[in-house]
């Protein structure tokens, strides 16, 4: 028998394709660990298209929507030249849109698998919703052509608070009503039409009562069949200490259940759809809750699992999550072929939430970007503590910046918007940023510049105030930093983007009107 000392080499002259098993039952962490053992090693994990696909699919949360004929080492290649395009920012020009009066009024733009969705509401004593949409994919195929929208016009006998969308579902759901109530309508996203699904013309939204009812609003997020409906304050007073409650609505047969009373505002976000979990972020107990949703024949009920405190007292505002279908994944490939996808995969979860946080300070408001790592918020929810300091999760699984510019970050896809002129992009994955940083030190010790490949930003975040807890707050969070300098931005009214588009809207020049360009990325 072997000694140990003999033991590490004799595993070295394994056979490949039994490393490549063995390495094939490993967690997307351990492989990169393994990969960076030894130079065996990771010419094997680097030489195998299973391996790589494993890689490139986990470190980016992307689920395949190609067909089964297409090889492993053409899917690698796609995935490897879509990495690229985003670490050098490949922006290529796919679409000069003109707008139309009612796209001019749009209050804001939205891209959503692919398409690119504008609103419009007029509220009087009946309100009518003008939206419309445009086939980004289905438009691929001939770039620089004009791309038609279609307009569709919703009307109503009270007024309209929102419109929420949710094409993997083809839905629109229309939230009409003042005061304390306000009821839900469900239509079908392509036509406009009431959708098919829906056994209910319309369903009464829950609300708590309040003796101040002017001042709120429903919230609502589609997840899969169902609406994740809170009530939120648009007045300081009862963002404090309101009453509130958080309930879920089936879109499809209207039944309603209350689930979660509470005080102060709340933001519901959705972290894991394939295992339902959702993060509730409470301004007035600075805590994020970690629940799971759990669905079955009797009425929805909510787990709690953990709770993260926040830094402070801030009060919390969302900044934004990359957009995820929420149907289940055996569902989102019957028609995606169809569309022509020019990048046929799709993230299954968001790596990032961004978060507001605001502080009442002597000197003034002072308002912070919070990014925040959806895996330190799984581990925690898994670790099975069930109250998480700040010390024990925040510094390491957050990154806070001054919000200085004006500019509220916006999600592209995996990655934040945090600038427009010149154009600036950050990805603050952890995991992406391991890999590649580990790729970075082989390249250096290879003597091969490789211009793919950002740099990371600097290791930590110090901040000093009397709001922060101790005085200070210092963050970690990994992030690499991307600057589109040759990109002539002018006049930006937003950026919208998604892992695909790069969607600029501006002023013309005349500033009566509203010019968009489509980037496609790669």
């Amino acid at each position: 028998m072997s000694n140990s000392s003999d033991s590490f080499p004799e595993r070295l002259e394994l056979p490949t394709e039994l490393l490549i098993r063995i390495f094939s039952h490993l967690q997307v962490e351990d492989l990169l660990s393994v990969q960076h053992t030894c130079r065996r090693f990771c010419d094997v994990i680097s030489g195998s298209d299973t391996l790589q696909y494993f890689l490139h699919t986990e470190i980016n949360l992307l689920e395949d929507l190609l067909p089964p004929d297409v090889s492993l080492r053409d899917r690698v290649a796609l995935l490897k030249h879509h990495e690229t395009a985003w670490n050098t920012l490949q922006l290529n020009k796919f679409a000069q849109l003109t707008t139309s009066s009612e796209e001019s009024r749009a209050r804001c733009y939205i891209l959503q698998d692919g398409y690119l969705i504008y609103e419009v509401v007029t509220n009087t004593l009946a309100s009518t919703a003008q939206y419309g949409y445009i086939d980004l994919y289905s438009s691929s195929a001939q770039p620089n052509a004009e791309a038609p929208w279609t307009h569709i016009s919703l009307a109503f006998p009270r007024p309209l608070s929102d419109i929420v969308f949710a094409v993997d579902h083809n839905l629109v759901v229309a939230i009409s009503g003042h005061n304390s109530f306000f009821d839900a309508s469900f239509f079908e996203f392509t036509t406009g039409a009431r959708h098919p699904l829906s056994l209910v013309d319309g369903v009464p939204l829950p609300f708590p009562p309040t003796s101040i009812s002017d001042f709120r609003r429903p919230t609502v997020e589609v997840f899969g069949d169902y609406l994740l409906v809170t009530t939120v304050s648009d007045s300081d007073l009862i963002e404090s200490c309101g009453r509130n409650i958080f309930s879920v609505v089936s879109w499809k047969t209207g039944r309603a259940t209350q689930l979660y009373p509470m005080l102060g505002g709340m933001r519901i976000v959705v972290i894991d759809p394939v295992n339902n979990l959702i993060a509730l972020i409470k301004s007035f107990t600075n805590t994020i809750y970690i629940c799971r949703l759990q669905f079955g024949s009797a009425d929805p009920c909510l787990h709690s699992l953990c709770f993260l405190r926040l830094p402070g007292n801030p009060v919390v505002s969302m900044s934004g999550v990359e957009w995820i279908p929420t149907s289940k994944p055996q569902d989102r490939t019957g028609s995606q072929s169809s569309r022509g996808r020019p990048f046929p995969f799709r993230p299954y979860r968001a790596g990032t939430i961004g978060l507001t946080l605001s502080y009442r300070t002597g000197d003034g408001p002072r308002q912070y970007s919070m990014f925040v790592s959806i895996g330190a918020l799984l581990s925690a929810a898994h670790s099975g503590v069930r109250h998480v300091p700040w010390a024990d999760w925040g510094p390491a699984g957050t990154r806070i910046h001054p919000l200085g510019n004006g500019i509220l970050p916006r999600p592209a896809g995996p990655f934040w918007i945090t600038n427009y002129a010149p154009l600036v992009v950050r990805d603050y994955d952890s995991l992406r940023a391991r890999y590649i940083k580990r790729k970075k030190k082989k390249t250096s010790e290879s003597s091969i510049s490789d211009p793919s490949i950002p740099s990371l930003g600097p290791p930590s975040t110090r901040l000093l105030g009397e709001h922060w807890i101790e005085g200070e707050v210092k963050t970690h969070l990994p992030f690499r930093k991307f600057v589109a300098g040759d990109l002539p931005l002018k006049r930006v009214v937003q950026v919208v983007a998604d892992r695909e588009w790069v969607v600029v809207i501006s002023r013309t020049r005349s500033g009566k009107g509203t010019s968009i360009t489509v980037y496609h990325v790669g």
